[in-house]
């Protein structure tokens, strides 16, 4: 499970697995955190889901989980709402008011301040066609699944993953500034690896703007780097992390933006090289890192970055070579 599955919320730890055969079953487990020996509760896929699991995302506003159960083939794609104080009662749901099956409405959920953020990674896309890009849908929760606005980016994309815009819920993140979404596969033909970008929706005394472009600035983007596989807001600051593959302008690293002056250049931290971020695709580091996560080697920590970087490429060059296909 990444950032997208995992969510605690008082004594009570959540984790999603949606891993199963043509997305049959998922489950949420409810752990206790003061007792995680004791067996968790299990939250079943509802019998009309598919990929039931695949998002979290918390309303402590409302005292909402919601669940993204994405859907696949002829199975609708559907956002579950359970209610935290009962967490064991009959979840409400609902599903896109513009798509079909097979949309994979719900790949990616993200909440704040009334606002509930759904990602929907297209896999019907159709040249021309706007509702088949891959996009994000916003609702009201304090007027349960009241749509607000879309927003989507037409990458000219191949069917199925478009620009990856938003599809995890790593890649969109939201404060009262407003909305971030990463796009890692913008700018490619055929949509597997691309130059990527990051996206922002601003938002004014609770009231969204229009979808508008990050600068990449200094950034020497290349065809591969995947900017935007991962991002985060912490105050001013927008993250935005890039990995890189072999051969390509950058390593795996960090931009960062500012709500500000937020038509400024980026900065970058902890760019390592490409052999590195390369292995970090293919090893036990996930390609759509928590930027929080790895807060603690940011800033003034030479030392911890140098260990880090250290140990990481010790831990590649003993995988066997077999292992380390993309």
């Amino acid at each position: 499970p990444g950032k997208e599955q995992i969510q605690t919320y008082g004594n009570m730890l959540f984790v999603a697995s949606d891993e199963s055969s043509y997305g049959n079953g998922g489950n949420v487990w409810v752990y206790e955190i003061d007792n995680l020996s004791q067996a968790p509760i299990s939250l079943d896929a509802p019998t009309d889901s598919k990929f039931f699991g695949c998002s979290l995302a918390l309303d402590t506003d409302s005292k909402k989980l919601y669940v993204g159960a994405k859907g696949i083939g002829n199975t609708l794609g559907k956002v579950y709402a359970y209610d935290l104080e009962n967490i064991q009662s009959a979840p409400s749901s609902f599903a896109s008011q513009d798509h079909v099956s097979g949309d994979y409405f719900g790949a990616s959920l993200t909440y704040f301040g009334n606002k509930l953020v759904v990602g929907i990674a297209s896999s019907k896309y159709v040249a021309g066609v706007a509702s088949s890009n891959d996009s994000i849908a916003v609702y009201d929760t304090s007027n349960f699944g009241t749509y607000l606005n879309r927003y989507y980016v037409n990458n000219g994309g191949r069917s199925g993953n478009g620009a990856a815009f938003g599809t995890k819920s790593s890649q969109v993140a939201m404060s009262s500034n407003g909305i971030v979404i990463g796009a890692p596969s913008f700018g490619h033909s055929w949509g597997l690896y691309g130059p990527g970008a990051v996206f922002y929706v601003p938002m004014t005394d609770g009231v969204l703007g229009s979808l508008q472009r990050l600068s990449e600035s200094g950034l020497n983007v290349g065809d591969n780097e995947n900017v935007g596989m991962a991002v985060d807001i912490d105050g001013d600051s927008i993250y935005g992390s890039y990995y890189g593959r072999t051969n390509h302008p950058l390593g795996g690293g960090i931009a960062v933006w500012s709500w500000s002056n937020i038509t400024a250049a980026p900065t970058t931290l902890d760019t390592v090289s490409d052999d590195v971020a390369n292995g970090m695709i293919n090893f036990a580091f996930s390609p759509v890192p928590v930027v929080k996560t790895i807060g603690t080697i940011v800033g003034d920590n030479t030392a911890a970055i140098a260990a880090e970087t250290a140990a990481r490429t010790a831990a590649i060059a003993a995988i066997p070579a077999t292992d380390l296909t993309p």
